[in-house]
């Protein structure tokens, strides 16, 4: 059976999920953010803006530009804000913005400001949270997919093993069970279930070797904390038929800007779906996830022999995905 995102509700679904926005140093990003919001006009707001750092002018201004664009949000709607004197930095900050926001609500989806996602990203998470609120082998639904292309999309969404966080939905009772001391870690990797979760050795590898790391203090990453606690409860995301998120934050000045491989993902435009199918059975797509680690591979700067090849890959990259995906079909 189909599900049918029908344009006469769309609206009407997107504005009753709350809506939590990440900020911090990036007024130009936060604008585009909130016009895209615009479409919608979500009724419930949270805002999470992180303090400049200790003498930087620069931080100063745009936390400013920042919390003046969230002041002139035009639509009815109820804003409530948690705005940080002192700079907590990346990780902090985003840990402590998810944990207010799932002290006031129990689902809802999640923005950093570089996530600039389309009308059809409301709908789905609205639809996905609802249908799968209470199923606790689903912890995550993105707004990515970065296996598709614009003339062939897929006729499911998808269960994956892999979590963009490029904008995402979840609920209360799956943040719930975040740590960043990723306790257990050791025995969960000693006893190879990172290696049974991610069902493919290569992939394996390269996701232990992110969670060891992140256990480093001055790592600034929360995103590796967060699949180890899905994946320490073999807990899966659901990956839209589309690209439903456009990254941004490869374009110019921003955390990522030392790897300009990643390029790539902001090339990449957020569209709309209006129709797909749900999966026949429960299952994590290794095949997919594999068509998603052959671009990790590419865009990661731990692949270091990709640096010589990015120029040609940027440009041919959708092709490389499309003849992925064909041989798989065939």
């Amino acid at each position: 059976m189909n599900d049918i995102l029908e344009q006469s509700n769309n609206n009407k679904m997107s504005a009753q999920v709350p809506v939590l926005l990440i900020l911090f140093n990036r007024s130009d990003n936060a604008s585009q953010l909130i016009d895209a919001l615009r479409l919608v006009k979500p009724r419930e707001i949270y805002v999470n803006i992180d303090g400049p750092r200790t003498g930087n002018e620069k931080d100063r201004i745009e936390v400013a530009l920042c919390k003046e664009l969230v002041a002139k949000i035009d639509w009815e709607c109820i804003i409530s804000k948690q705005y940080h004197e002192k700079n907590l930095g990346c990780k902090n900050s985003v840990v402590a913005a998810i944990d207010w926001y799932f002290s006031n609500v129990d689902e809802g989806i999640i923005l950093e400001d570089d996530c600039i996602p389309s009308a059809s990203f409301f709908a789905f998470s609205a639809q996905m949270l609802t249908k799968y609120r209470d199923d606790n082998r689903v912890m995550q639904i993105s707004g990515s997919n970065y296996v598709t292309m614009d003339d062939e999309p897929l006729e499911t969404y998808y269960y994956s093993a892999l979590n963009d966080i490029w904008g995402w939905a979840t609920w209360k009772r799956a943040w719930s069970k975040f740590s960043l001391d990723m306790t257990g870690l050791d025995e969960f990797l000693n006893k190879g279930l990172l290696d049974i979760y991610v069902g493919n050795s290569e992939i394996s590898s390269w996701l232990r070797a992110n969670l060891l790391a992140a256990k480093n203090p001055s790592i600034t990453t929360w995103s590796s904390q967060w699949f180890y606690t899905m994946a320490k409860q073999f807990a899966f995301t659901i990956v839209p038929p589309k690209n439903l998120v456009r990254n941004i934050g490869f374009l110019g000045e921003g955390s990522h800007s030392d790897s300009p491989r990643w390029n790539i993902y902001s090339s990449i435009m957020a569209e709309e779906i209006h129709q797909f199918k749900t999966p026949s059975f429960f299952s994590p797509n290794r095949e997919l996830d594999q068509v998603r680690f052959d671009l990790i591979k590419i865009t990661d700067p731990v692949f270091s022999w990709s640096s010589k090849l990015k120029v040609v890959l940027k440009k041919f990259i959708p092709d490389v995905i499309l003849k992925l995906r064909k041989k798989l079909k065939s």
